[in-house]
């Protein structure tokens, strides 16, 4: 039975895995990940690791890692560095990426990003692994190692009490195939994200729902809800919901302003719902500082010689003042 289940997995990822880009259950979190426009939106300097390993017990599920890491060059510009590892079966997928984004800022409290991204991917399967009831089939004769090129956009607004985004993390059809190229369908998966805060983090509670939907054409939307119960602005304890008939269940945690630990836990109540088929996903994030206290999407108050706001660091800490 793992056998037929692991090459049900083989022959589903050899047709669409560079095409099924990954998706977390935090989605709150490490942003850059998906829209190269977030990226520097959780702290000045920041750097996030997350790990899932999905549907435990089924031979061949998927585990992906990502991490990113994003600097907050000045308030109007930001960069970042990411890197994402996707195994679903024998199909493996490596991206690196660089991202950029500009920031047109509408007062200390909002703005508007738009951010690109550029990098390589390698794509992987060594169908040589793939244990056949017949033997050989030249369909699975030789695996498949591949560096190519690949590209995504995106679009971000971060406002004082809420957030929202749309993205398209790879503009570029990596599929698996072997010489004859034959048809590709266009797959651009598109990512609408959005989040927003109801109480005040000071306070002891506030209540923040958080949403992400996945479109690509010819597909079923996919989408996660998550109602996350914040406590003194520091634990968090998220329940949710998952289209592919999921529950999700989380906590997270801040220490001292500078670490946040999360973790999520997915269980599977849809047809999938095999012994065991659950998942886990863990997060690890360091931000100088992270922009978690009080007002939750407050950017830093940079005032000129005439008291009013402006967007540029250095010439506001050089003629004026600089207010946290």
């Amino acid at each position: 039975m793992k056998q037929l289940i692991t090459l049900s997995l083989v022959l589903l990822t050899g047709v669409t895995q560079a095409q099924n880009t990954p998706r977390f259950s935090q989605f709150n979190v490490a942003k850059g990940l998906q829209n190269p426009a977030a990226v520097g939106a959780e702290a000045q300097y920041s750097a996030e690791l997350i790990h899932r390993s999905q549907w435990m017990g089924v031979a061949g599920s998927p585990k992906t890692t990502g991490f990113v890491g994003g600097a907050e060059l000045i308030p109007s510009m930001a960069v970042g560095l990411s890197a994402i590892y996707d195994q679903v079966g024998i199909a493996k997928t490596t991206t690196i990426s660089g991202a950029y984004a500009y920031r047109v800022i509408f007062n200390e409290d909002q703005y508007l990003s738009f951010g690109a991204s550029a990098g390589v991917q390698n794509v992987n399967a060594d169908y040589a692994q793939v244990k056949l009831t017949e033997m050989g089939d030249n369909a699975f004769a030789r695996g498949y190692n591949k560096w190519l090129f690949n590209a995504g956009v995106g679009v971000y607004y971060n406002g004082p009490r809420m957030y929202a985004g749309i993205a398209i993390p790879e503009l570029v059809q990596n599929t698996y195939r072997g010489d004859d190229k034959g048809f590709t369908p266009p797959r651009w998966h598109y990512y609408l994200s959005g989040g927003f805060y109801l109480g005040n983090l000071e306070s002891n509670y506030s209540f923040n729902p958080c949403v992400q939907i996945k479109m690509t054409p010819n597909a079923p939307l996919q989408g996660d809800l998550l109602l996350r119960n914040v406590f003194r602005g520091v634990f968090a304890f998220t329940v949710g919901y998952r289209s592919e008939n999921a529950v999700i269940a989380g906590i997270d945690f801040m220490i001292m302003n500078k670490a946040r630990i999360g973790y999520s836990f997915n269980y599977n109540i849809g047809p999938l719902n095999v012994p065991n088929a659950q998942s886990h996903e863990v997060y690890l994030g360091l931000g100088l500082p992270f922009y978690y206290q009080g007002n939750r999407f407050q950017k830093r108050k940079y005032l000129n010689r005439k008291g009013t706001y402006s967007r540029d660091f250095i010439k506001s800490t050089k003629r004026g003042k600089r207010i946290r």
